[in-house]
């Protein structure tokens, strides 16, 4: 079990390594938090006008926080791994949404599974515990941080949706490939200094980011997206 549970940890540490990196060799850190948001704004816009996920409008109206990630990929045989990096919004009112700050989610799992997959997935966080789970301790879903999670994909049968009275709900939607098996229990989010940094300015946090101190012309076409407008 200690093996186990070694390996399995070791496996999500070189996962986030691997995604995170591959994207800081292919692009500056600045270029790549503009791409991102870009690039969350169209994943935004297609999951809420998306046919199959309309339990991801209901739940959106009473969101507390949001995660959007443009492309996760997946892939995996008996052992695999998932990442992708991606932005994280508070509501500040009934109308408008802070600015984003940019964050990574990794996650390795051992069993029956088989693929490979790019994933576009966004993160309702229902409350503000959840919220300040996934911020300051930066652990598992599930396990470390308390917070549960239940998901709800294009292409899934109704039985496989879990968990709807969770403290955060995970929407998906695949690009491209095929995969077999999926669960975010156990993944981990964590927090992206370079991008926040390169993007706003040195000493940038989530917590500043999050509470107004910034104010970037860039994302206001994000916001206005996710606000309805």
């Amino acid at each position: 079990m200690g093996i186990f549970y070694f390996f399995k940890r070791l496996l999500l540490c070189c996962t986030l390594v691997f995604f995170s990196g591959c994207a800081s060799l292919s692009n500056n850190s600045e270029n790549q938090a503009k791409t991102l948001i870009k690039d969350s704004s169209k994943v935004f816009a297609q999951f809420y006008k998306h046919r199959d996920l309309k339990e991801f409008r209901r739940y959106l109206n009473s969101a507390h926080a949001i995660i959007i990630l443009p492309k996760v990929i997946k892939a995996s045989f008996i052992y695999g791994g998932e990442g992708g990096s991606g932005l994280l919004l508070k509501r500040i009112n009934v109308k408008d949404w802070s600015h984003p700050t940019f964050v990574t989610l990794g996650a390795a799992s051992v069993g029956f599974q088989a693929g490979v997959q790019e994933t576009a997935i966004v993160l309702i966080i229902k409350t503000e515990p959840a919220l300040r789970a996934v911020l300051d301790h930066q652990g598992k879903l599930g396990a470390d941080t308390g917070a549960t999670i239940g998901i709800w994909g294009v292409g899934m049968e109704a039985s496989t949706t879990t968990n709807f009275d969770a403290d955060i709900l995970a929407f998906s939607n695949p690009n491209i490939g095929a995969y077999f098996g999926i669960s975010l229990e156990g993944a981990v989010i964590v927090r992206r200094k370079d991008l926040n940094e390169s993007f706003y300015g040195k000493g940038a946090t989530p917590k500043k980011i999050l509470s107004g101190y910034y104010e970037k012309t860039e994302v206001r076409r994000l916001k206005e997206a996710i606000s309805g407008r």
